[in-house]
């Protein structure tokens, strides 16, 4: 019998309104590789979409939890980027926490701080309850 594989992302809705998704492990390179293709086409992006973005109400947010996320290249800006737009289409808010500090280097080069302007934040509880409130 073999063993069922490890999901790449887990949600959980955290309060009414919130869901949190968060990357489970901390390399997932191999998982973005979109073979020249757009984003939507990676593992990683699929299983995203698949585990947060399903489903998604208007007027509902995400918090992306990144603490687990060591290396964060830019294909995975990319689908940050993805999943930011697809958000916004739903109708909701998008919003990012817990960035490693090598993780929040490469996100402040790529220009996170102009693409996802007022939305990270250190802590997972701070995510959530800034989500709550009127953008």
């Amino acid at each position: 019998m073999g063993r069922a594989a490890c999901p790449l992302v887990v949600s959980e809705d955290a309060v009414p309104g919130v869901r949190v998704a968060r990357f489970v492990r901390p390399d997932n390179l191999a998982d973005l590789d979109d073979n020249g293709e757009s984003i939507t086409a990676t593992p990683l992006y699929r299983e995203f979409r698949r585990a947060a973005l399903d489903g998604l109400a208007p007027g509902q947010a995400v918090v992306v939890n990144l603490g687990l996320v060591e290396v964060l290249p830019s294909a995975f800006f990319r689908l940050l980027i993805q999943v930011d737009a697809d958000v916004t289409a739903a109708g909701g808010r998008l919003l990012l926490c817990c960035l490693t500090a090598t993780g929040r280097k490469a996100f402040d080069i790529m220009g996170g701080g102009r693409t996802f302007p007022g939305r990270v934040r250190e802590s997972e509880a701070k995510a959530v309850y800034d989500a709550k409130q009127p953008a």
